[in-house]
């Protein structure tokens, strides 16, 4: 019988277990640069989410087991902060403490250099980002999740044309909490179609204020990625949309 979800998570952060590929948590850990760019079936267990994966669907991932377990032991936070290091380490980023309310995310000496590897348009490592907040939101580092946001939002704002609007609005979209699935790609269509210039965080702020309002008041039809029930058959269908990276009931990475 296969193991459930939540025991392949815990026991891969316990160094009890191994990801799909074999590796411990370690050994992936201690990969080079290049090969954390270049493979990409060890992200989803670094990070899991409580969505499948598009590219690993055989990876597990979180449900409420899971969380319960990251917020009562330590060892598997702390072990959830090792890897967000590595990342950051990759990304030229470092965090000055992890412990709240004391966090910190912003640049590191080897940021000019190692930002080449993601700081360019339409790089996959913006679809890692978007998943590492949401991982630590969900595992109980919701805080290093805001950090981590605040971090490279500002980067994006200082380096226009290498991260694009939609990646922004997802970028906010995880750190602010809200699903994978419609409710982001309903938020993004105008910001595509409108044809103006990417708008400031203030605006998506409040534009994700408002349809996170919306959507609590929907009730919990919409985590299911649905229009609300109440429309019957009749209800209009938005187009599936293609895969460009964008998040959908499935993570695009």
């Amino acid at each position: 019988m296969p193991r459930s979800p939540s025991i392949q998570i815990i026991e891969f952060y316990s160094q009890h277990g191994m990801d799909g590929s074999g590796r411990s948590l370690d050994e992936v850990l201690g990969m080079k640069d290049r090969e954390l760019d270049r493979i990409h079936d060890y992200i989803q267990w670094l990070f899991p989410l409580n969505v499948p994966s598009l590219v690993n669907p055989s990876a597990p991932i979180v449900n409420s087991d899971v969380q319960r377990e990251f917020l009562e032991r330590t060892d598997l936070r702390d072990n959830l902060c090792r890897a967000c290091t590595r990342m950051l380490r990759f990304y030229g980023l470092e965090c000055t403490n992890w412990r709240p309310p004391s966090a910190g995310i912003h640049p590191a000496i080897s940021y000019r250099q190692r930002s080449l590897n993601w700081l360019k348009p339409s790089n996959h490592n913006h679809l890692r980002l978007t998943r590492i907040m949401t991982s630590l939101r969900l595992l109980g580092l919701g805080q290093c999740s805001s950090e981590l946001f605040h971090c490279v939002d500002r980067i994006a704002e200082e380096n226009r044309g290498c991260v694009s609007p939609d990646t922004r609005v997802y970028w906010l979209a995880s750190h602010d909490g809200l699903q994978f699935g419609r409710r982001v790609m309903c938020l993004a269509e105008p910001l595509r179609s409108s044809g103006r210039q990417p708008p400031m965080v203030a605006t998506r702020v409040s534009l994700l204020q408002n349809w996170t309002a919306v959507t609590r008041a929907a009730g919990p039809q919409w985590d299911r990625g649905g229009l609300p029930s109440s429309q019957g058959n009749n209800r209009t269908r938005r187009p599936r949309p293609q895969r460009t990276g964008r998040p959908g009931r499935r993570s695009p990475d």
